[in-house]
């Protein structure tokens, strides 16, 4: 889009336009494209309906704080605030390089602090009960003791294939006159 429109250049259009082509070509992983639409969508309806601003020449840093207090007010978490705020960053710099808005109003704007929090630990009960009421299902129980043993999040484990394990090769024991050896059994 041309500099000579970018009074006109509507912020829905602009969000179409870095939605096919922006994330398309900085390959953005499918999550991040959903996750940066959705913080996109939301930011540009805050615009629309609060602040009465449609088009990119019209937002100003202001409406980016004013909007990202507003999320704070409403008890978003730091790493919330942070992820919507990489979504805008991310629009405003495609608009800037593109030639669409000549100043970026995201440019300066701070990442806000993301709380520290401990992670929950499983009571000894809740970790009894946990590996019991699985006992009976193999498949259950080995995901349960993989998300016990290892700490990785549901996410990671249902993103697993079996080119992700590495199992040790299985051994035999054998004897020979005496002496005790292992050898790795061909699957």
């Amino acid at each position: 889009m041309p500099l000579a429109t970018a009074t006109q250049a509507g912020l829905q259009d602009c969000y179409l336009d870095y939605q096919r082509t922006y994330m398309a070509f900085r390959n953005f992983a499918e999550a991040t494209r959903r996750g940066y639409a959705a913080d996109l969508r939301l930011f540009l309806r805050y615009l629309a309906d609060k602040v009465s601003v449609t088009t990119v020449h019209k937002v100003e840093r202001a409406h980016l704080h004013d909007y990202f207090a507003e999320l704070d007010r409403r008890g978003q978490a730091g790493a919330t605030r942070a992820r919507k705020l990489a979504a805008v960053k991310s629009f405003f710099s495609y608009l800037e390089d593109s030639g669409i808005i000549e100043r970026n109003p995201a440019k300066a704007i701070s990442r806000p602090k993301q709380e520290l929090r401990e992670p929950r630990v499983l009571t000894e009960g809740e970790y009894k009960r946990l590996r019991d009421a699985s006992q009976h299902h193999r498949r259950d129980r080995a995901l349960i003791e993989l998300f016990l043993q290892t700490g990785l999040r549901l996410s990671e484990v249902s993103s697993l294939t079996l080119g992700d394990l590495e199992l040790p090769p299985r051994q035999r024991l054998s004897r020979r006159r005496g002496i005790h050896r292992s050898e790795a059994v061909p699957r």
